[in-house]
């Protein structure tokens, strides 16, 4: 079967050869300034025809994400406002507020949300950055590096995998925004973390590392930042601590999961660990740890080199998945049995997840239809409420 992106390839095809000072070999390519207009015109094109072919539907589900995560970063942060006019002091701008779900004037408000930047271009705009994953692709097909047929192949599986991953990670975020939207907090923390030099890892692997740390300190902070660390980490630490209005709690929220490459030199007294041993690990999809305490100490750290502190909750999300199954049921259950949250586990539903409406609650795992509805996690901040 011909797909219309292979007429619009053999247009651009035929461009280049109508052009013949555009160089593009295997070890070389040239793209004079006067012709690139028309080169990257059909190769935008190509791109565009690709993502519609391969991911349908799913590109409109992205755009849905995209408008609901906009409007949560919009609540809880000031982030955008500057796009509002000067003028805006009056009624529309009452409205435009209103319809952003913006809180009073008396509520914490983060300065800015700041994500990686492939998820913040997929959460912006999601057709953009499926684009992006097809440029090197395509090139090399155009360089002969690859044949059609495998092009093909290579495009199909990145373009999924690339999909499922930044929509997971893009509804987890809407979901920690979400939570923010409706609870109320009067300040935020950053935790620091220490980075592993070159020469610990040097002296690690010369068994000369102590790798003996204090309890991770945190600082006050107007950013709401969800960056996954690509570099090594002596403490595996929370990504925010909100501290709660209502009552003198803290919670600190994890997303993703990684083990520290040293050793707490004190433990806390209140919040018990388990061995990291007997922790499943994740490759992917990663459920957020929630932290509860009256002391933000407690709610920083979440791993060392050998122990995983046990959160009070777990979540995990489910946007294009059959919850209900058998199989899934089992392996929330694992999960569940490996991490030993305290208040338990909660599976949300997305969108687009399917099943049956049967499994509500089963040995400390409760799932709740959310959807994009911030209303329906009231459950979850109960919870975690005194």
């Amino acid at each position: 079967m011909k797909y219309n992106w292979e007429d619009t390839l053999d247009e651009l095809k035929a461009y280049i050869n109508a052009n013949p000072e555009i160089v593009i070999k295997r070890d070389a390519v040239t793209i004079p300034e006067d012709v690139k207009p028309g080169f990257y015109r059909l190769f935008d094109k190509i791109r565009e025809e690709i993502v519609e072919a391969e991911l349908g539907e799913l590109i409109g589900r992205a755009r849905v994400l995209s408008d609901n995560y906009i409007a949560a970063r919009g609540a809880i942060s000031r982030q955008g406002e500057e796009r509002v006019s000067p003028k805006g002091k009056g009624i529309l701008s009452r409205l435009f507020n209103r319809l952003r779900g913006k809180p009073k004037d008396n509520s914490f408000r983060f300065d800015e949300v700041v994500l990686d930047d492939n998820l913040e271009e997929f959460l912006s705009c999601p057709d953009k950055a499926m684009f992006r994953v097809l440029f090197e692709p395509l090139f090399n097909l155009l360089q002969e590096k690859v044949t059609l047929s495998a092009f093909k192949d290579i495009v199909k599986e990145k373009l999924s995998f690339t999909f499922r991953q930044l929509y997971h990670s893009g509804y987890e975020k809407w979901i920690i925004l979400s939570l923010l939207k409706i609870m109320s907090i009067d300040a935020a923390y950053e935790v620091e973390s220490h980075i592993i030099t070159g020469r610990e890892i040097i002296e690690q692997s010369r068994n000369e590392f102590e790798g003996v740390e204090k309890y991770p300190v945190s600082k006050n902070t107007n950013i709401f930042k969800s960056i996954p660390k690509m570099e090594l980490v002596a403490l595996s630490t929370t990504d925010i601590i909100l501290k709660m209005t209502a009552s003198e709690n803290y919670l600190g929220i994890k997303s993703g999961f990684a083990q520290g490459e040293a050793y707490i030199a004190q433990e806390s007294k209140t919040r018990k660990n388990i061995p990291f041993e007997s922790v499943i690990s994740f490759q992917k999809d990663a459920p957020l740890l929630i932290y509860k305490s009256n002391n933000p100490a407690d709610v920083s750290l979440v791993a060392d080199k050998n122990r995983f502190w046990r959160p009070d909750a777990i979540i995990l999300c489910r946007e294009n998945a059959d919850l209900y199954t058998s199989e899934d049921r089992g392996k929330t259950k694992i999960i569940h049995d490996s991490l030993k949250p305290i208040i338990g586990t909660f599976v949300l539903k997305g969108p687009f997840a399917g099943g049956s409406e049967e499994y509500k609650q089963e040995d400390g795992i409760s799932v709740l239809d959310i959807g994009f509805n911030p209303l329906t996690l009231k459950p979850v901040i109960e919870r975690l409420s005194p």
